[in-house]
Parts: C-alpha cells; structure tokens; sequence
C-alpha cells in the first residue's frame, strides 16, 4: 500500500479542507513530518488509519474525539483517502457519526457514521472512481483488511509505527506474538490441518465406539454372547424350518382337493339355475308377441306415408313462393307511388333555382369591380409599410440620442458599479473554500439518494427470498410430518402385528409366553399388511433426511432473514444520513449539486475578473470623449428621421383619400373579394344540385314502373305452380294405398318415432332367437344333474384351507426368525471388517494428529512450529538493522526455553548481548535500546511480509517519535536503516521533535498550528 493524496476536513486540528498530495514528493521517499506540538503531525497518519479502518494509529484517540474544534458546525468531518496497491488506485471516504445543524428551524441532528469504498477505472486519479467495492462502516472496514491483508492493529504495527504501539510485537507475550505472524502470514491453515486430523481421530475413535455398541445390541436381541452360539441357534432354528416345510406342502394338497370338489358342485349349481332362467325368459317373450304384432302394422303404414313426404314438402315450398311473390307486388307500388311524388318535389326545386339567374350575374359584377380596386390597395399597403419603417427609424434614432445622452452623462456610475462588482468578486473568491464544501455537500447527498434506491431494491428483493424460505420451510414441515406420521403407522402395524408372530409359535398344550394359558382358543391371524425390517428402515430414513432437510431450510431461513435485516439496516442507515433531505427530490437534490458547482465556478471567475473590472475602470475617460461625439451624430441623423417620417404620412394620407372608407383598412379588400366569391359559388352550387336531383329523381320513377311489372309477372307464375303440386299430391295418396287424405294424415309418423319402433320390433326378435338358443344350450348341459349339497362341500372346503393356513403361519414365523438371524451374522461380519479398517486407520491418524496439537517433547503445535519458522525469519531480517543501529552489540533471538509446561511455546524472545555474551529478556534493554530493538523488529516484520506474502503489498512505513530517546550516534545508525528503505521505492515518513532531523531530512510535511486550526504543505528541495 503506497498513500497517494489525503483529504481531511473538519478533522483532528485542520479547521477547513486539508489536502496532503503525496505526489508533490516527486522522486523523494524519505520526509520529515514536522511542526509544533499540537499541530497535526499525528493526525495525518490518523486521517489514513480512520479512513481505511474507522480507527486512529493510537487506542487512546477514540473516534469521537477526531472531529476539529476549529471547524464550523456546518462543516462535517470527513476523510477522503487515495492509495495505490499492486499497480490498482483506490479511494476510500468516511464520516464518523456526528451532529449537525438541522436545515430547518434551530438545533442539531445526528448524522450517521458512513464509508464508501471505490476502484479508480484508471491509474491515476483524473480517472474517475467507477466501480463501488463496499458501502457501510463494517464493510468498508473488512474490504479494506481483505485488500491489505491485515487488521488494524497490525497496520499500526508494519506500515504505521505510532507512538508506542509498534513496541507491542516485542513486548508481547506468545500468544500475542503468534496472533500478529498468524494474521500478517495467514496461517490459519496449518491451524485448520490441526483441527481436521483431530477432528478426524475423533471420528474414527466415535465409529469405534459405535460399532462396539452395535454388535453388543446385536447379540443381546438373541441373547448370546458370541457368534457361534449365534450360529449354533440359527442351525436349530433351520431344522425346524425344514419340517414345517413337509407338513405345509401334505396340508396344501388336502385343501386343493377340498376346492377342487367344492368348484364342481357350484359347476353342475350354477348350470341348473341357467336352465330355470332361460325358461322363466321365453314364457315373458310369448306373453309380449301380440303387442309386437300390433306395432309391426303400425310401422308399416308409417313407412308408406313417409314416401309422400316429400310431395307434400314440395306443395308448401310453393305456396310460400306464392305468398312471396303477392308481398313483393304490394312493395313494388308503394315505391312507384314514392317515385312519382319525388319527381315532382325534384321539378319545382330546379325551376326555383333557374329562376335566381339575376342573382348570379349581380355576384359576378360584384366580384369584378373588387378586383379592379386591388392594385391602388396594394400602392396603400407599400405606403403605409414605408411610413411604419420611417416611423421605426425615428424610433431608433430618438432611443440612439438618449443612449448617447445616457452614456455622455453616466461615466461616473459605470466606474462606481465597476468597483463594486470588483469587491463582489473578491468577496466570491474568498468564499471559495466555503462553496467547495457547499458543492461536496449537495454531490454526497446526491449520492447517498442513489445508494437509498439501490438499498430499497436490495430490500425488496430481500423480503421476497425470504418469504420463499418461509415457503420452503413451511413445505419441509408439512413433508417432516408426513413421514413421520407415516412411521408411527407402522410401528403401529407392527406391534399390531406381533401378536400374529408369537401366535404362529403356539403349540397345543404348551404355555402361551404371554399368559401362561396351555389352552389357545383364538391365536391371531397374521396380517397381510404387517410391515417387514425394511419398510421399517426406509421410514426410519425418510424421517431423518426429512428432519434434516428442514433444518437446511430453517438454516436458510435464518441466513436469509440475516441478510434481509442487513439489507433493511442498511436502507435505514442511509434515511438517517440524509436526514430532512429524504422526502426530498432527487431532482431538486441534482439541482442543488448543479448550482452549487456553478456557484464554484463563479466565484473562481470572479478571483479572474477583479483585475479586469479595474482595468476597465481606467478606460471610462476615453469612453467620455467617444460618447461626445456619438451624441453629436445622433442628433442629426435624429433630425433626418423626423424629415422622412412626414414624408411617408403624407403619401399615405393621399391614398387614402382615392379608396372607399370600407376598403382602406388593411386586408379589408381581401375579405370583400372572398365575401362576393363564396356569395357566387353557393348560387352556382345550388343550380348544379337542383339538376342533379331532378335528373336522379326521373331515372328512379322509370326504374319503380319495370320493377311493379316484373312483380305482376312473378305472381301469375306462382299461383299457377301452387296448382300444379296439390294435383300432384292427390295422385301420391292414391297411388300410396290410402283412401282418403285424411287416412294419410292418421298413419304419419315422426323419424324418431319409426325409428324407436323399428328398434322395439327388432329387439324382440332377437331376443327371441337368443332365448330360444340359451333354452337349448342349456337343457342340454342340464341333462342328468341333480342339485349339489353346497353347505356340505364348502364346510369341508374351509376346514381344509384353514389347517394349510395355521400352518403356512407357524412356517412363516420360523422363516422369519431364521432370516433375522441370518442378518444379524451378516451385520456382525460388516462390523468386524469396518472395526478392524478403523483401528488401522486410527493407528495413523491418531499418531499424526497428537503430534500436530502439540503431543511432542517440544510442546509445539503445527501451526507454532510454522510461526517459530517464520519468527526466526523476521529476526534475521530484523538483526541486520539492530546490529547497526547498536553497533553490533545486540542481537535478537528466540528462546528454547517454556516457562509453562502447561502451555505451548516457541515465541518467546530474548536480546544476546555481544558485550557479555549473555542473552537476556528484551524488557531489560534501556529506552534508546528499546527504541532500537523495536523499530529493527517492526521494520524486519515488514520485509518478510512483502518477501512472503504475494497479496501484501508494503510501499511505505512511518515511524512517529522515540527518536529523542537516542544519542547521536545511535540516531546516525537508524537513519541509515531508514535510508535504506528507499531502495526499492518505498515511501518513508518520520515524525520527531528532534532538530537534527531537519537539519538531516531536508525533504518535509511542514504544519503551522494557528488560531484557526493547523495548515499542511510539503517542502521538497
């Protein structure tokens, strides 16, 4: 990390806007950050420190207290910080939490704490900052420790050396010691390898255990010790099985038989019956055979008459042509009647219109006598729009002679609104620090509006996958209590069911297990339905993967609802922020930005035209002597114009008088020439309509008269067709077989009704002929029966089946027994092969995992094994430094020696002095020393940092104070080691009271601490 330009405003002693470029530097690394006490050395190094943690370089500055005492209460606090890190620029702005005046009425407000965290498009900081890589306090802050690659507490220990704090590596016991180099060289894996293989003999050591209880509980169900008298049972328990099996198979026969006898009784049963009902079917189709007959007669008839149908279709066909065509002979008059009285109406109409002729001629002498008037109308219009122009420059040179009289008598004036624009643009650019602000301001709140509808967006969003985890969980409950419902079903059937299981081992004359009872009048019957080990197992499964799939859920909905709050804090963070400016609109909050960055603008003009509105001022006396003249000139071409105009008003005023009063206003000949053209052309309209009318009126009488003929035509026609198909009808009647018309009408049927006979007719006959072969079939089957004893045979039959079912139970039961057996040796087998995997394994992983946690001589965990590696790294690094600074007398090494053995060590340090040749604790070394030791290990921590770590970059260090503490050799040996950092490019700054520095670091951050705050800039030579 390489600091680029710092930007403090209302911040520790800077009363105003503070910037500290570090780019003024140009090509020197090494400065001296100088000044007074109390004028804000320590500060710059707290303005970076708070923008990239939200913390200062010292734990006794609290957050609260940066806020500058010298600062209007207007003004907020606020830090924006520029940085350069592995070739990328980024800025950072933060705002601690503070009061402000209220933008209306008196008081203050509280205004949010806020940070923002931004990517450069570019290299350099023109390019505007696009890309926004965390909003929020938090998160700016652990944006900032992930692009870094440490805390703040380790920045305050490698990059920002404050007072006093980067002595805290050095004095630090173990445990502080190995929380820095785990942070600063991420070994939080080794950590983790740790914790895996510990985690990982646990595991083994907890299946270990597991299987033993296993096969414990696995004996004990059959209440043996050991696999062979589990063996030995399930050999017994085969023979058994084997018996059961030849008396089922004796039994299975008997009840076949039984059946057997008892299907050929319900047979020859079944078929007796059939003859009875094929009987009792034909004397009901003898007793309906006249009614059929009936209908047969019926539908004959109604089938003849169907074939004049269509005859009498064609009779009524005709007479609605002749009903038609009398109807349109009717219409056909009444039009000839209207036709007439139109033409008349349209004759009358045209002879009134011919008779207006006079009228038409009178409009069109009319029209041309207006026309004769248009050429003197138009010489009155060019009259007139020269004395308008004359009259107009009359205007201007009289406005020409007062402006000059204005500009010969107002010199003084001009040169005193001169002077006090002058003033007003001195006090504008003075102000101009004050509208910067004012600019920002407007831009921030610009900014938090659309960062509040980017949150509001993320809300909603929120809220609705948080209901879908609702959703989702309310499902996986539903789907929980299903399966689990489903079990207790079948533990249910099962214990149900166990009744039938120990019914199947019952035995006349030996006790029941249950009661004692030798008698067993009503053993259980086993149940069809009764669920097996494995419906037991897949439910058992479905419950627990249910149950933790709704755990998943409710993890997930927890997660979400986190998210959801964080998302709504959010959006409130950012309503506080903008305070009385959150009802505001965004398009009054853009305005406000855009006219205060006009008003930057302005003033900043203002500063460039002091200079040019005194110049001004200088010219007005020459300006005076030009006026003189102007004004002589405008008074005689003022007298020209005055000539001219009188000239125009007399030519008007003669052309006038040649036209009527109604024709001399402008465009009034116009409107009479239109006046008189429209009067014409209706007149002419209406003739031309009258004899278009008149026309359309005699062409539709003739058409009337040829449609009445046509009409008395169609109607002859009609009346003599109508007659010819009655004769036609007659003959059908006759020729059908029906004496009289009447007859005809009686024996019509409807389609559906011959259609419903035809079927009646036709289902008799077939269900005759059908009877008649289901008689015959069955008398014939029929012969020689007699009725079977059906109660007897069935009797039998279900004595049978039972003895073969109470016995293919017991059978069951033994099988079953048998099976579990079988799968309990073959559960034992799986357990004993996965134990003795597991011991083999835990002989490795056991061993591995005491060592990495610290089970060794030397008491060291992996991780403090790795920490003491990367220690004695950073002491090398850092005896180089030490050595020169001491002159060779001290180095820094780390201890062997645990001073509790209850705890693990490896970190200690301790100082080997050359002069006695004794090691002995760093806290015995002296103040100088002390100084030395520290800085060299700070430094040595540094270089293996950048050396080790690729995503840690350190460019630059600072060191404030502790310089006082050293003699003057000592202080040419540190500023040597500080030299040296500048190979490479790192930057380094130093913060010291002592003099020789200055005379040492010509290169400077100077402060000067006023009245009104502190001020910064850089002297570089």
């Amino acid at each position: 990390m390489k600091p680029v330009l710092v930007s403090m405003q209302a911040f520790g002693p800077f009363a105003g806007n503070q910037l500290v470029d570090f780019r003024e530097l140009g090509s020197h690394t090494l400065f001296l950050i100088s000044g007074p006490t109390g004028s804000g050395k320590t500060s710059v190094l707290d303005a970076m420190c708070f923008a990239l943690y939200g913390q200062a370089t010292g734990e006794a500055r609290p957050v609260d207290k940066l806020r500058s005492d010298h600062a209007d209460p207007a003004l907020p606090t606020r830090v924006v910080f520029d940085f350069e890190l592995a070739g990328a620029l980024y800025r950072i702005e933060r705002a601690p939490k503070q009061l402000r005046p209220k933008k209306r009425g008196s008081g203050f407000t509280s205004q949010p704490a806020a940070a923002t965290l931004w990517q450069h498009a570019g290299t350099t900081l023109e390019d505007a900052p696009s890309t926004v890589l965390a909003t929020g306090w938090g998160e700016v802050t652990a944006k900032a420790t992930e692009l870094l690659g440490f805390q703040a507490s380790q920045f305050r220990q490698v990059v920002i050396l404050p007072q006093g704090e980067f002595r805290k590596f050095l004095a630090a016991d173990t445990r502080g010691r190995a929380e820095i180099l785990s942070t600063l060289f991420e070994t939080r894996r080794y950590l983790a390898l740790q914790f895996l293989l510990k985690d990982k003999k646990a595991v083994i050591e907890s299946r270990l255990h597991d299987s033993r209880v296993k096969r414990k509980a696995l004996l004990d169900d059959w209440q043996v010790t050991n696999v062979a008298e589990l063996e030995a049972a399930r050999d017994a328990q085969a023979t058994s099985v084997t018996t059961l099996e030849g008396k089922v198979a004796e039994l299975a026969t008997a009840a076949q038989a039984a059946k057997a006898a008892l299907d050929t009784g319900r047979a020859d049963h079944a078929k007796l019956d059939e003859l009875a009902k094929a009987q009792t079917d034909r004397a009901e189709l003898q007793a309906r055979q006249p009614a059929v007959d009936q209908q047969r007669g019926e539908l004959g008839l109604a089938r003849a008459a169907a074939t004049i149908a269509d005859t009498e279709a064609f009779l009524g066909q005709r007479k609605r042509e002749l009903s038609d065509a009398q109807r349109t002979l009717e219409t056909a008059a009444v039009q000839l009647e209207r036709a007439r009285s139109a033409q008349v109406q349209a004759d009358a109409a045209l002879d009134t219109q011919l008779a207006r002729k006079p009228e038409r001629d009178a409009a069109q002498a009319e029209l041309t006598t207006l026309r004769a008037k248009a050429e003197l109308v138009q010489q009155l219009d060019d009259a007139r729009a020269a004395a308008d122009a004359a009259r107009r420059a009359l205007q201007a040179r009289t406005q020409q002679l007062h402006s000059a009289t204005d500009t010969e008598t107002g010199l003084e004036g001009r040169a005193q609104a001169a002077r006090e624009r002058a003033q007003q643009a001195q006090a504008q650019a003075a102000g101009l620090n004050t509208t910067l602000a004012a600019s920002r301001s407007a831009a921030e709140l610009v900014r938090w509006r659309q960062d509040l509808a980017r949150a509001e967006r993320d809300h909603g969003t929120a809220i609705q996958t948080l209901r879908d985890a609702e959703a989702r969980l309310q499902q996986a409950s539903t789907q929980l209590t299903a399966a689990q419902r489903h079990l207790v079903q079948l533990n249910a059937a099962r214990l149900e069911g166990q009744a039938s299981l120990l019914a199947a081992g019952l035995q006349a004359g030996q006790p029941c297990p249950v009661c004692g009872s030798a008698d067993h009048p009503a053993p259980a019957a086993p149940r069809p339905d009764m669920p097996s080990d494995v419906d037991l197992e897949q439910a058992d499964a479905a419950v627990e993967r249910t149950t933790r799939h709704r755990e998943g859920c409710q993890a997930a909905l927890a997660d979400t609802g986190k998210a959801e709050a964080t998302v709504r804090s959010r959006v409130d963070t950012l309503r506080e922020q903008l305070g009385d400016a959150v009802d505001t609109p965004m398009a009054e909050l853009q305005a406000a930005s855009k006219a205060a960055a006009h008003a930057l603008a302005q003033a900043r003009q203002a500063a460039d035209a002091v200079g040019q509105l005194q110049s001004r001022a200088g010219q007005l006396q020459h300006d005076h002597t030009q006026a003189q003249q102007a004004l002589t000139q405008a008074r005689e071409r003022h007298t020209a114009a005055v000539a001219a105009d009188a000239t125009q008003r007399g030519d008007v005023d003669q052309l006038e008088r040649r036209l009527p009063a109604e024709l001399r206003a402008p465009g009034a000949l116009g409107a009479r020439i239109a006046d008189a053209q429209r009067a014409k052309a209706q007149l002419e309209a209406a003739l031309e309509a009258a004899q278009t009318h008149a026309t359309a009126a005699a062409g539709a009488l003739a058409d009337r008269q040829g449609r009445l003929d046509q009409a008395e035509a169609a109607l002859e026609l009609a009346t003599q067709r109508h007659a010819d198909a009655d004769v036609e009808l007659g003959k059908r009647i006759a020729e059908a077989g029906f004496a009289t018309a009447q007859a005809y009408a009686d024996a019509k049927r409807s389609a559906e009704l011959i259609a419903t006979l035809d079927a009646a007719i036709r289902a008799f006959d077939q269900a005759v002929t059908a009877n008649a072969d289901r008689l015959a079939r069955a008398e014939a089957d029929a012969v020689g029966l007699t009725a079977p004893d059906l109660p007897t045979l069935e009797a039998a039959e279900a004595s049978a089946r039972q003895a073969h079912l109470d016995q293919h139970q017991q059978l069951t039961s033994q099988r079953t027994v048998l099976t579990n057996q079988e799968r309990t040796m073959g559960s034992l087998a799986r357990i004993a092969a996965e134990q003795a995997d597991d011991e083999q394994q835990l002989t490795v992983v056991g061993r591995l995992a005491n060592v990495a946690n610290g089970g060794n001589s030397p008491r060291l965990s992996f991780e403090r094994y790795v920490l003491a590696s990367l220690l004695d790294q950073v002491l090398l690094a850092a005896n180089t430094r030490l050595r020169v600074m001491s002159g060779g007398r001290y180095t820094l090494r780390r201890s062997d020696n645990i001073a509790d053995r209850r705890s693990h060590g490896g970190l200690d340090l301790e100082v080997l002095d050359a002069y006695t040749g004794r090691a002995r604790p760093v806290a015995t070394l002296s103040g100088g020393e002390g100084f030395e030791a520290s800085l060299s290990l700070a430094l040595g921590l540094a270089d293996t940092v950048q050396s080790r770590s690729g995503g840690i970059h350190l460019d630059a260090v600072f060191v404030d104070e502790g310089f006082g503490s050293l003699g003057q050799e000592d202080l040419d040996a540190v500023l040597r080691s500080l030299e040296d950092l500048q190979i490479g490019g790192r930057l380094v700054g130093i913060i010291s009271h002592v003099s020789e520095l200055r005379e040492r670091v010509p290169t400077r951050l100077e402060l000067e601490k006023g009245r009104s705050g502190s001020k910064a800039r850089f002297a570089v030579p």
